[in-house]
């Protein structure tokens, strides 16, 4: 995640009924303990980044883009590209929004889905598996792997899902193989070895 910085845990505070019409939080390239929204924050917006806590927020419209997050999402409505929700994803508005190419955690309630693991919500038949959950490592929530093929090239254009989709890891592995095949000699076989 190179250059990520560890802000700690987002809280939002205030009285429920005091208007923040205007307030959007936005966290790029960021590793949080967590995001809590107690005061009506009416948008989210985080990408690139890893979320190692829960995301809580009644009145919030979150918008994540190639983002994982270890713990539960609880918030009003969700746009999600690419992500790996760990946990349980509750959305209450589930007729606004979409999920794409991501993977939720079970018995997640989310607006309409696409490309996404497990497909229909219920229970995941795979579960993602890490290089690392150690935050002072560089493969920090990177997909390892032996990461079950769905969730490791399942992000958008065939990336991994979650944090690390930016870096499109699957497909430079992949056309480094191809331009590396023709060098091969006979009865050797190229291959990528490691976590």
């Amino acid at each position: 995640m190179g250059g990520a910085r560890v802000i700690g845990r987002i809280r939002v505070a205030g009285d429920p009924g005091a208007p923040n019409g205007d307030l959007q939080l936005t966290a790029v390239r960021s590793v949080l303990a967590g995001v809590e929204l107690d005061a009506p924050v009416p948008a989210l917006a985080m990408t690139d980044c890893v979320v190692d806590g829960p995301v809580t927020g009644a009145s919030v419209h979150a918008a994540f883009e190639g983002c994982t997050v270890f713990g539960a999402v609880a918030v009003r409505s969700l746009d999600a590209g690419s992500c790996v929700f760990d946990a349980t994803v509750t959305a209450e508005y589930r007729q606004v929004g979409c999920l794409r190419f991501s993977f939720t955690g079970p018995r997640s309630q989310t607006p309409r889905r696409f490309r996404c693991v497990p497909a229909d919500g219920g229970e995941a038949a795979a579960a993602p598996v890490y290089a690392s959950r150690d935050p002072g490592t560089p493969s920090y929530a990177a997909l390892a792997a032996s990461c079950p093929a769905a969730i490791r090239t399942g992000g958008e254009d065939g990336a991994e899902m979650g944090v690390h989709h930016h870096l499109r890891r699957p497909l430079r592995v992949e056309a480094m193989a191809r331009a590396l095949a023709p060098y091969v000699p006979v009865r050797l076989e190229l291959g990528i070895f490691g976590g």
